[in-house]
């Protein structure tokens, strides 16, 4: 034990098990451990799955977030898009032509099928292309011009904007050290696609809406001003009610604040946004509990996440001493 917290028996909940976790030091070490295993495993899967799709020198997409595609899609123009397209089909044709013979009917009108196909990632798995639509990838790169181009007609095509597409921005893989103006960028892709009014912004996917379920600040922002519901509440068996600033304080108070995980979930920055609009206190709600426990754990001789509570502390009501020494928290 060596003064460290003990861990607490309690009922098996996979996500909220794994989540708690974070908060004991030994428990974070074999955590980190068993996710690099993990990591391992689908990184070298990831790979072989990349090399069975990729199209390589022909153009195509292969890897989307790697390949020609990606890089026009993420950080090229809309030129750059549709010549990649042009090349996929180019490359598409051949090999149906090379398997089955000429693509029956009309040749353009097969061209266009194809290419919305692609755009909207209901193409076939085979060996030219990995599936998905492309306007996420572009719209979470922030690539303003590239994402109005696939909103509109690109090569003619009016392709249906993905109904889940709010729902994608649930790791913040892209932004974590994301300067403003990218961020920037890419709240103004996002108010493009709810521009089309095609999207639900308080839409449900596993039980939980597009603002549950992000973690980017900017984006965040963006759908409370465009009506998203903030009183939402998720429940679990060994948490109990969790609102929006309850989960974005435990996500800030959970996880080392140096650490990645901390940077790709933003909680202080959500915490702050939502207190913001009201939601200001955890005064006895079950939450508090917990960001009592890390608050006030000691690490290595030093007390968790020091910065981020007493920063809390000063937006966020609480009882006192919840975020730390009782000073902490005027």
């Amino acid at each position: 034990n060596n003064g460290q917290p003990r861990l607490k028996v309690v009922p098996w909940e996979p996500d909220s098990f794994i989540r708690s976790l974070h908060q004991y030091p030994r428990a974070r070490e074999m955590i980190r451990l068993k996710t690099f295993a993990d990591s391992l495993l689908v990184i070298v899967l990831f790979s072989v799955a990349l090399d069975a799709l990729a199209v390589g020198d022909s153009g195509g997409c292969g890897n989307l977030f790697g390949g020609p595609l990606g890089e026009a899609l993420t950080r090229g123009t809309p030129k750059d898009v549709e010549r990649e397209l042009q090349k996929w089909l180019d490359y598409k044709e051949k090999m149906v032509a090379k398997s089955y013979g000429e693509p029956q009917g009309n040749k353009s009108q097969w061209r266009a099928r194809e290419a919305q196909n692609l755009i909207e990632g209901q193409h076939e798995k085979d060996a030219v292309c990995s599936a998905g639509p492309l306007l996420p990838v572009a719209a979470l790169a922030g690539n303003v011009d590239v994402v109005h181009y696939l909103i509109d007609s690109p090569m003619g095509i009016k392709p249906t904007i993905p109904v889940e597409i709010l729902f994608s921005c649930e790791h913040d893989i892209y932004s974590s050290t994301a300067n403003n103006e990218q961020r920037g960028r890419r709240r103004d892709a996002f108010a493009l696609i709810l521009n089309t009014n095609t999207v639900d912004i308080n839409g449900i996917k596993n039980g939980r809406t597009p603002i549950q379920t992000c973690v980017a600040p900017e984006l965040i922002s963006l759908f409370l001003e465009r009506g998203a519901n903030a009183n939402v509440v998720i429940w679990c068996v060994t948490c109990g009610e969790r609102n929006l600033l309850d989960i974005a304080v435990e996500d800030a108070t959970t996880y080392a604040e140096e650490g990645s995980t901390a940077r790709q979930l933003h909680g202080l920055e959500r915490a702050r946004i939502f207190a913001g609009i009201g939601m200001n206190s955890i005064v006895g709600r079950s939450v508090e509990r917990q960001v009592n426990y890390s608050c006030n754990s000691i690490s290595d001789g030093k007390r968790w996440n020091e910065k981020t509570c007493r920063e809390l502390s000063t937006f966020i009501k609480a009882t006192a001493g919840t975020f730390g020494p009782q000073e902490f928290a005027k």
